[in-house]
């Protein structure tokens, strides 16, 4: 869109209208389809389930952060000292407001999307493991997994004496 990186104070995804708005510093704002930015988004990006930042030392997002600010979640003492030192230097503000009620719900959505995942995932596993009887371990780990059912609950399986035709 011909907008220069440093002019830009923020940029919002939507996903209702799929698109992605960038406000400028003069108070201007440019939206773009997302179908037109795929090009450009990382390869990575695109099959990372990281959407909290877990594995970062520190998540930057909108979640829970008013307006014109957003919320820093340090994860490691390497983001705690970094924060520490970008607001000793002054080179970033900070304010105690953040809606911990929008963050959790954030954490309970990334939770359930994991776990419809997982069973999408068992679902293929258990197809694989119709013809495959060594995959049958596998599925029985999976299911405790999901249903956190304890290892010493777990029902042995029988031996049985039934020949696969290959069917």
């Amino acid at each position: 869109m011909g907008i220069s990186p440093e002019t830009i104070r923020r940029l919002v995804r939507s996903e209702s209208d799929g698109t992605l708005t960038a406000t400028l510093y003069d108070g201007s704002t440019r939206t773009i389809p997302l179908a037109a930015i795929e090009g450009y988004t990382r390869k990575g990006c695109a099959v990372c389930g990281d959407f909290v930042g877990e594995s970062a030392d520190i998540g930057v997002g909108l979640v829970g952060a008013e307006e014109g600010y957003v919320t820093l979640i340090t994860r490691s003492a390497v983001g705690d000292i970094t924060i520490r030192n970008a607001v000793t230097l002054g080179l970033l503000e900070t304010v105690e407001e953040v809606d911990l009620a929008a963050l959790e719900l954030a954490t309970v959505e990334k939770e359930r999307r994991d776990r419809a995942q997982a069973f999408d995932d068992l679902q293929l596993l258990m197809l694989d493991a119709l013809s495959d009887p060594q995959r049958r371990a596998e599925v029985r780990t999976q299911l405790a997994r999901l249903y956190k059912v304890p290892p010493s609950a777990q029902v042995k399986e029988e031996k049985s004496h039934v020949v696969c035709s290959g069917c």
